[in-house]
C-alpha cells in the first residue's frame, strides 16, 4: 500500500499507476544470499559489504595477486560470496576444497571443487581459508596442509575489535546492526535521519554510532563516532550541521550507519525527512531496510500517456565493492516483475547514482546486482508548481508464496493489516494507493476501514478482488463526503 499525504494549497495529485523497479533475469546474475524468510539475515553479505571490510579486502586480494598459484579451502560455502563482491580475477585459484561431500564436484570460481582430504597434493604454495572465524576450521584441516604453505582467511578483513559487539562469533548479527540512509546537502535542499538509541531497552550500554558519509561517486566525505549511551532517546542526524561541522561542499550521496555494542536488536530502522530552505521543498518521512531486495514496487507513473513524468529522478545507493562493476540488467515494468527496459551502466564503488530511464520518468538509476542494493530506491517528484519530495519504493517480496490450505477456511479475521494515519482533512489531503507488496500475488481481496481519533470505526469500503494489473487511487476525503452524502 502506498500513501501519499499532502497539505491542501500545495498538493500533487496522485497518479493512478505504479511501477516495478527490478534486476530481472539474467544468467550473469551474481548468487549472494542476503535474507531470508525462514533463516533471517545473512551475516557473510554484512560482513563482506562492510565499507571498512573493503579496505581489508584490497590488501588481501593484492598479497593473494603476488602469491602465484593459490588454493582456497571452502569450508562454509564462502568463497564464491567473496568472490562476488571482489574483483579476484588476478588471483591465480588452482584448486578448491570443500568439507561437505555435497559440494565435491561442484565448479567453484573456475574449479571443479575437491574433498579436503585431498589438499595434500596441491600445488600451491598459498591456501585461503575462506571464512572468519578461521582458527578452528584451520586447525582441524592443518595436518592436511602441504608443507609449508603460506596460509591467508578472510579474517584479514574484519573490522577493528573496538566495533565488534560479539567477539566469540564474528558472523552475529549484532556485529552489524547497519543501514545505508540516502543523504544530500545542496541547493538549500537538506536530509535529517532520525533513528532511536532502543538498544538500551535491551540492556545495551554505552552504545555508540559509527557513521560514514560518502560522496555520489562513493568517495568518504567524512567519518565520526558518537555515543548513544544508556537511555532510550531520539538520536538525529542532520545533513545541514554535519556538512558545517566537516567544512564540506554540497553533497549528494549516502550514510552509513553501524550500531556498536547494541543488545537484543540488530537492525537499525531509521526515518528520513526532506526539508529546504524554501517552502517549495516538502517533507516526506520514509525509512529504509537494511536488507536489499531483488524487486521494488511502487514508483508512480504519469496519469496519461502523454502526461508529464511523475518521477523525475531516482536514486540508488550501491554498496558492492568493486571498483567498477558491470551492473545487471535493470528493469521497469507496470506492477509487474517482468522487466521492459535495461541498462548496463557501470557504478562506482558505494556510489549513489541518478541517470536516464523510460519514458515514464525523466531521470533513474539502476541497481549493479541484488547484493549491491544498500536500501530501497528513492524516486523525486517535481511538481508543475515547483515543489519537490522524496519518497522509497517498496520491496516486493519473491519468497512470499500463498498458502492454499488457508483461502477457504473462515478463521483468518481481517487478514493482514496496513495502518496509515488521517491528519486533519481541513489542512491534508491522504490518497491511498493498493499495489501488490510480493510476486506471488495474483489478486488483491481489499477493504478500506477507517477509524476516529477514539479508535470506532466510521467508514467500511469494500473494494472487491482487485487483478495485479488495477491501480485504484482512494481519496480519504472524497470517500468520507462520498458515504455522509449518501447516509
Amino acid at each position: 500500500m502506498t500513501t501519499q499525504i499532502h497539505r491542501l494549497g500545495k498538493r500533487t495529485t496522485p497518479a493512478p499507476q505504479v511501477f516495478t523497479l527490478g534486476a530481472g533475469d539474467d544468467s550473469r546474475a551474481l548468487k549472494v544470499r542476503t535474507f531470508s524468510n525462514i533463516e533471517g539475515g545473512n551475516g557473510v553479505f554484512k560482513a563482506l559489504s562492510h565499507p571498512l571490510a573493503a579496505r581489508g579486502a584490497e590488501q588481501l586480494i593484492a598479497r593473494l595477486a603476488k602469491a602465484g598459484a593459490v588454493a582456497i579451502y571452502d569450508p562454509f560455502g564462502h568463497a564464491s560470496d567473496f568472490a562476488a563482491f571482489y574483483a579476484i580475477g588476478a588471483v591465480n585459484v588452482t584448486d578448491v576444497f570443500v568439507q561437505d561431500v555435497k559440494d565435491v564436484g561442484k565448479p567453484i570460481l573456475g574449479c571443479i571443487a575437491r574433498p579436503v582430504t585431498e589438499m595434500a597434493d596441491a600445488i600451491a604454495r598459498t591456501v585461503l581459508v575462506a571464512c572468519f572465524d578461521s582458527q578452528r576450521p584451520l586447525d582441524q584441516v592443518r595436518h592436511l596442509l602441504p608443507a609449508g604453505v603460506e596460509i591467508a582467511t578472510l579474517d584479514e578483513m574484519r573490522l577493528p575489535e573496538e566495533m565488534i559487539t560479539n567477539r566469540r562469533n564474528y558472523l552475529d548479527l549484532m556485529n552489524f546492526a547497519t543501514n545505508f540512509a540516502l543523504f544530500r546537502d545542496a541547493a538549500g535542499e537538506h536530509t535529517r535521519v532520525t533513528t532511536a538509541n532502543y538498544w538500551a531497552s535491551y540492556g545495551g550500554r554505552n552504545a555508540k554510532l559509527w557513521c560514514c558519509l560518502m560522496a555520489e561517486s562513493g568517495e568518504v566525505l567524512a567519518e565520526w563516532t558518537q555515543q548513544l549511551g544508556e537511555t532510550q532517546h531520539l538520536v538525529t542526524l542532520d545533513s545541514k550541521e554535519i556538512r558545517a561541522r566537516f567544512q564540506l561542499p554540497e553533497f549528494s550521496g549516502s550514510l552509513f550507519m553501524h550500531v556498536i555494542g547494541g543488545a537484543g536488536h540488530d537492525m537499525l530502522k531509521y526515518a528520513l525527512d526532506t526539508y529546504g530552505d524554501e517552502a517549495s521543498v516538502l517533507s516526506c518521512t520514509h525509512d529504509a531496510n537494511s536488507w536489499p531486495a531483488d524487486l521494488y514496487a511502487g514508483i508512480p507513473a504519469p496519469a496519461r500517456r502523454r502526461a508529464r513524468p511523475a518521477v523525475d529522478r531516482e536514486f540508488l545507493a550501491a554498496r558492492h565493492s568493486r571498483k567498477r562493476h558491470r551492473p545487471r540488467p535493470h528493469g521497469r515494468a507496470r506492477t509487474s516483475p517482468t522487466p521492459t527496459r535495461r541498462s548496463r551502466r557501470s557504478l562506482p564503488t558505494r556510489s549513489t547514482s541518478a541517470s536516464g530511464c523510460p519514458r515514464y520518468a525523466g531521470r533513474s538509476s539502476w541497481n549493479s546486482t541484488p547484493a549491491a542494493i544498500s536500501s530501497r530506491p528513492r524516486y523525486e517528484i517535481i511538481s508543475d508548481t515547483g515543489h519537490k519530495r522524496i519518497a522509497h519504493a517498496n520491496v516486493e517480496r519473491t519468497d512470499l508464496k500463498p498458502d492454499e490450505q488457508l483461502k477457504d477456511l473462515p478463521l483468518m479475521g481481517k487478514g493482514f493489516l496496513l495502518p496509515a494515519p488521517i491528519l486533519p482533512l481541513d489542512e491534508f489531503r491522504t490518497v491511498a494507493l493498493p499495489t501488490p507488496m510480493a510476486t506471488g500475488q495474483v489478486d488483491l481481496p481489499l477493504a478500506v476501514l477507517i477509524f476516529d481519533a477514539s479508535g470506532e470505526e466510521v467508514l467500511r469500503h469494500p473494494l472487491g478482488r482487485l487483478k495485479r494489473s488495477d491501480s485504484v487511487a482512494l481519496d480519504v476525503g472524497e470517500l468520507l463526503q462520498l458515504y455522509g452524502h449518501m447516509a
